[in-house]
């Protein structure tokens, strides 16, 4: 994710989505979660995507954003992923 103050790797952990008429969609956050010191990220995210016919090809979209606050509630950094375009084949 391209961030204010650079660029962020973040696992995003999509497994086992169900698939339904050969398409697929999940979403989750924003979630904020508290760090020792008091500082607070706010993570969400969603992917979708759908197979061919064949289903030997899926394709779909992603995107993920982060939200880094600090002790007081201020915020200190923004990430954020865009719409990335993605595509899998057998």
């Amino acid at each position: 994710m391209q961030c204010a103050s650079g660029f962020l790797r973040l696992p995003d952990g999509w497994t086992n989505l169900r698939v339904k008429r050969g398409k697929f969609s999940a979403s989750y956050g924003p979630e904020a979660g508290p760090n020792n010191d008091g500082t607070t990220a706010t993570l969400e995210g969603a992917m979708s995507g759908k197979f061919n016919r064949s289903r030997t090809k899926a394709s779909g979209t992603w995107t993920a954003k982060a939200t880094f606050r600090d002790a007081a509630g201020v915020v200190t950094d923004t990430c954020d992923s865009g719409v990335v375009k993605w595509s899998a084949k057998d």
